[in-house]
């Protein structure tokens, strides 16, 4: 029997609040993180870089801390059409 493609639901700009575990495509992978901040109307500097994500009441941008294999490793700054729903076991 032939699998199902796998869908993913992308963040609403309501669906998501601090504190929340997120993921998405990077360019090393899949990336997970814990939501740090959320701005709606602004923006948000992206750590180690003279880049800013703005976010609009839309497409919100949301501060990250990234993990891998559990520990916190870095932050990110990524907007919610990046995000996917983090995944019920």
């Amino acid at each position: 029997m032939a699998k199902e493609p796998k869908t993913e639901q992308r963040a609403e700009p309501d669906a998501l609040k601090v504190g929340d575990f997120v993921r998405w495509n990077s360019s090393g992978g899949t990336a997970r993180g814990k939501i740090d901040r959320i701005v709606r109307d602004g923006s948000i500097d992206v750590p180690d870089s003279s880049f800013t994500i703005t976010g609009t009441p839309d497409d919100p941008a949301a501060l990250i801390t990234l993990y891998r294999e559990g520990e916190a490793t870095d932050r990110k700054a990524v907007s919610y059409t990046h995000l996917t729903l983090p995944t019920k076991a």
